[in-house]
């Protein structure tokens, strides 16, 4: 397998996908720390860019091999097992060192910010999200080696992506949804208060259903672990704009100095929640990848 895992290196670094998604995803990583700095949020829309450059990476680079190369590679001693894992293997290593130059990029440029995280959850939080780059790489580097057309493995795992990505978003709206909300009338001269039922609330079971698939959609994981992070990114009392815009976003809280006993839960559990399914995946498709024909 050595010899598969040295050429895939040459051919994804001197693949014109491999450049041009570098260089997005550094456009990505500048345009993601600036809205940090402009607009005090982390905004989950450079996280959909960087899922889809992975998909387009991934997808264009293993298409091209499983649908050529291939079939020149199994008569000379190697097995559809052997390509198999090294293609996964590969994408599993670039999507680390992508995700490495975007981290690395948003840190330098908002030191400041990202100052204020205490040690232990700033590295939870880059373990977690490393965790969802690998979940995302381990998922389009299988259905790219089962599904025979690369194009069409490209638009399975674009739909995948802008599917969870909305439903996340949806879901996650309805669950904010308060189940009372506050009505009042003017009676005989005074103001009369009193609460009613929001219609838009999501009573049980669905309410448990929704929010399993929220904690289980990476989308909403994200989510998350945003609210945990940012209060503690502006805690700079000198950024009187920064503080004006996250408490705008998620109230007074703005001087948050701990994590409480259910982020940190959070915090601990989730990483294995995302990593679950990889296994499930990657067998399946493996035991599809062994069946396919190449002639």
């Amino acid at each position: 397998m050595g010899d598969l895992l040295r050429s895939g290196f040459f051919r994804y670094t001197h693949s014109a996908v491999f450049k041009v998604c570098a260089v997005l995803t550094a456009v990505f990583a500048f345009l993601f720390s600036y809205k940090i700095y402009d607009a005090a949020e982390l905004n989950e829309f450079w996280f959909v860019c960087g899922s889809i450059v992975f998909a387009v990476m991934i997808t264009f680079i293993i298409g091209n091999e499983t649908s050529k190369c291939i079939r020149n590679k199994i008569p000379t001693g190697h097995t559809k097992t052997e390509v198999y894992f090294a293609e996964l293997i590969l994408a599993n290593m670039f999507v680390v060192i992508f995700f490495a130059v975007f981290l690395a990029a948003a840190a330098v440029l908002n030191f400041r910010l990202f100052s204020h995280i205490p040690p232990l959850l700033a590295l939870q939080t880059i373990f977690g999200f490393l965790c969802m780059s690998l979940l995302f790489a381990n998922v389009f580097a299988s259905l790219t080696c089962i599904i025979p057309s690369k194009t069409a493995s490209a638009i399975v795992c674009l739909v995948l992506i802008i599917a969870l990505f909305l439903t996340s978003t949806v879901v996650g709206q309805a669950l904010k949804e308060r189940e009372f909300y506050r009505v009042g009338e003017l009676r005989d001269g005074e103001w009369v208060h009193w609460e009613e039922k929001n219609s838009k609330y999501v009573d049980e079971p669905w309410r448990s259903v929704l929010t399993f698939y929220r904690d289980a959609n990476p989308y909403g994981q994200r989510s998350a672990y945003d609210e945990i992070l940012l209060p503690f990114l502006y805690n700079d009392g000198s950024w009187e704009k920064a503080k004006e815009a996250t408490a705008n976003t998620i109230g007074n809280d703005f001087l948050k100095r701990e994590v409480s006993e259910s982020e940190q839960e959070f915090l601990n559990n989730t990483p294995f929640a995302i990593l679950a399914p990889i296994p499930v995946f990657v067998l399946v498709g493996w035991l599809i990848f062994r069946k396919r024909s190449f002639k």
